[in-house]
């Protein structure tokens, strides 16, 4: 029998289970004032330092942390760290958690975790683990951030966390359940994932063969001239991509003449962040500039059609096309404009500049420093090889046409990706509030 409980983050839960409240079962620290650690007291040995970077599939990645000095690890002796802990990110994403599993010696947190350890044998830490897991730990986050957009959990908030528990057996039971089907949906995901990395693979060996080979398996070739570009159909030209264009600028950060972003204005502000994969410009992060920053800044004010090619930072080699919706528009210095003297055929170039053998430029061009960068001059002076005008049309047609099928393929896999893993925490979910009887479950199966 099934009842509702007050706690409305809880719901409903069998009438035989306890709710039990943080404060009153769970010893939990975190890292705290003066003991604040940073970047440069990291060393190579000594005691681990564990952040929320180092949780990986529900446990501590050792090889992943850093270390500190024997000292300041024994500073803060309330939150060294004990086999089978459990750790809860507290800032930024919060509730990603992982068991402290295989510990080989001293260790420590780093500021944006708690360590959390039961301090009386109700419940497992694992039973917990899969609570923080489920929606139950999700409402009661959601309901506790009303009103605020800051992201962090505090210690006093955690602690007032109430959750459903059944007897320690009903526990291990719920537990080793969620171990074993997670890990199988979790591998249905793995293996989804890998189906859309080889679709894109096809996606981009599609636009290489096209623009380099054209769609004539016959034609007779020659040779580009270009290690990595390869034999090119016999008609067709090889040109450095600066002599298609009427200008290859990069935009500006409108704080280098004092400026600001803004929430709302006249004048949409692009970032790398809003060049898409698929050549298409992204919604999202919303920025603009007000009129008078946009004129100041006009050098690198966006046309329609133009190419906006990412040159530095993570993402660097993505590339988009400008439709009108984003006209009046600007860019700051991460992204560089191509604007070409014939702009229909942008379309075209933009295929050209998402091919294999741009990447492989990139990577022979781009500077390491404190992130990957490629010059205007190395943008401007990549090879590209161009068939006439009415060939164009033709491969550009194929390739739109080849790239929709993979697309429709590849919208279907992330579809049952998103499926599982509302099943994944729909299951978590009823397991850990008992509206499953694992028993009969695992009779079933």
């Amino acid at each position: 029998m099934t009842g509702s409980t007050r706690y409305q983050w809880i719901g409903k839960i069998p009438s035989d289970w306890e709710i039990l409240k943080i404060s009153h079962t769970t010893y939990v620290k975190g890292r705290i004032g003066w003991h604040g650690l940073n970047t440069e007291e990291f060393i190579d040995e000594g005691p681990y330092c564990v952040t929320g970077t180092d949780l990986k599939d529900g446990i501590v990645d050792w090889p992943s942390c850093y270390h500190v000095s024997e000292e300041r690890c024994d500073q803060d002796p309330y939150i060294q760290l004990k086999e089978s802990d459990l750790l809860l990110t507290k800032d930024g994403t919060i509730g990603k958690c992982g068991i402290v599993v295989g510990l080989n010696g001293k260790a420590t947190l780093n500021s944006g975790l708690f360590v959390i350890r039961p301090e009386k044998d109700i419940y497992m830490t694992r039973f917990l683990y899969w609570i923080i897991q489920s929606q139950v730990f999700d409402n009661f986050i959601t309901l506790t951030k009303i009103g605020t957009t800051i992201s962090h959990l505090y210690q006093n908030v955690f602690e007032g966390f109430r959750f459903p528990v059944p007897k320690i057996e009903i526990q291990k039971q719920i537990a080793d359940f969620l171990d074993k089907e997670t890990t199988r949906i979790d591998t249905l995901i793995s293996k989804k994932q890998t189906q859309i990395e080889l679709l894109q693979e096809k996606r981009q060996s599609i636009i290489t063969q096209s623009v380099t080979k054209g769609l004539n398996p016959n034609v007779k070739m020659k040779n580009s001239g270009v290690e990595w570009i390869g034999e090119v159909p016999e008609h067709w030209e090889v040109r450095k991509l600066k002599t298609l264009t009427r200008r290859i600028t990069k935009g500006t950060t409108p704080s280098t003449i004092g400026s600001e972003l803004l929430d709302k204005g006249d004048v949409r502000f692009l970032k790398a962040e809003n060049i898409t994969e698929d050549g298409s410009i992204s919604e999202n992060p919303v920025f603009y500039i007000d009129r008078e920053t946009d004129r100041l800044l006009q050098r690198s004010r966006i046309l329609e059609n133009d190419l906006l090619f990412v040159i530095a930072g993570a993402t660097i080699g993505k590339v988009s096309i400008v439709n009108s919706s984003f006209v009046p528009s600007n860019t700051n210095q991460n992204v560089s404009i191509v604007r070409l003297r014939e702009s229909n055929q942008s379309p075209y170039v933009l295929k050209i500049l998402q091919s294999s053998f741009v990447k492989v430029v990139i990577d022979l061009n781009k500077v390491q420093s404190a992130q990957p960068n490629i010059s205007m001059e190395n943008l401007g002076n990549i090879q590209v090889p161009l068939p006439p005008p009415s060939e164009m049309e033709k491969v550009l047609e194929h390739i739109l046409v080849e790239e929709e099928r993979v697309q429709t393929v590849t919208r279907l896999v992330n579809s049952s990706i998103n499926l599982l893993k509302e099943y994944r925490s729909s299951l978590i979910t009823h397991a850990v509030s008992g509206q499953i009887d694992i028993s009969k479950y695992e009779v079933s199966k």
